[in-house]
């Protein structure tokens, strides 16, 4: 399948913003409209921002939409391309920084008023099944410098997102309802570098053929070593950098299920990962 035209797009953006004390306030104004050749189609966008910022805290509020359109890459419909999503969003973030610690969290709530459905047999986008989508969560993410060369890091994330339809919530195909990363980085003359860092995370949604719906993975579990080398400023007529890295990946042999298939007697056998592998590359730049 193949589709040619035009489409003429014209946009308009306005910003204003102001201080006061502590507090900067902006707005932001999306205005656009677009020509198919057979359809037209007007979109505004507000949004509206306030922050806080006084010595090492930190706290935004941003509240606004967002229209985008779907993807169609894969379906031979003309007129799926011309279909309004629009968000409605709602986010927060706090940080704190000092020489040693740096603390950030984003709460945030969504809303898409109108989300493709996924064709689980073919593999694309369902142009017959839309549905809200709903969405809430936060983030967070810390940092703490021990020593000049030694530092601990840390991730997590928390969501829960659904499909909103008739018969009720449903799992959203792209959701994970929890992860979190540790790692600790040590260097050593800023030179050697060994990162040490490990995963956790909930499974992701998969269609199960024999309960005709969505259920999750088994939760994921990884550790990962990698030990760089960088010189980035080395004097020398042609050469100007050099680096090298090791990755050995998953040497505890976690054993995590990537999805499933389904067998000629329709019973579901897993995909593992489970081999340790390694990584290895260099980097070098030259100069004439």
């Amino acid at each position: 399948y193949s589709a040619s035209g035009k489409e003429v797009s014209v946009q308009m953006h306005w910003n204003a913003g102001k201080t006061f004390g502590f507090f900067n306030v902006n707005s932001n104004l999306l205005f656009a409209g677009i020509h198919y050749g057979d359809a037209q189609d007007f979109i505004f966008d507000p949004g509206f921002s306030i922050q806080f910022l006084k010595e090492n805290i930190s706290a935004e509020l941003h509240i606004g939409t967002a229209t985008s359109r779907p993807d169609i890459r894969g379906l031979p419909d003309k007129n799926f391309r011309k279909e309004r999503m629009r968000s409605y969003l709602t986010l927060a973030r706090i940080r704190y920084v000092n020489r040693w610690l740096k603390l950030d969290v984003q709460p945030y709530l969504r809303f898409m008023d109108r989300y493709p459905g996924f064709d689980t047999f073919l593999f694309v986008w369902d142009v017959n099944r839309f549905t809200p989508v709903r969405a809430a969560g936060i983030d967070g993410y810390s940092e703490w410098q021990i020593l000049k060369w030694l530092s601990v890091h840390c991730t997590g994330h928390l969501s829960d997102s659904k499909r909103v339809t008739t018969q009720g919530d449903s799992i959203f195909e792209w959701h994970v309802p929890w992860s979190w990363t540790g790692g600790v980085h040590l260097s050593v003359a800023d030179r050697l570098h060994l990162y040490f860092d490990i995963v956790k995370s909930h499974g992701l949604p998969f269609y199960d053929y024999n309960t005709y719906g969505y259920e999750y993975l088994p939760n994921y579990s990884n550790f990962d070593i990698s030990i760089q080398f960088r010189n980035g400023n080395i004097k020398h007529r042609y050469l100007t950098r050099f680096d090298a890295y090791v990755d050995v990946k998953n040497p505890f042999r976690f054993d995590n299920v990537k999805d499933y298939f389904w067998d000629i007697h329709m019973r579901k056998q897993p995909v593992l990962l489970g081999s340790m592998y390694f990584d290895i590359g260099v980097r070098v730049n030259f100069r004439l």
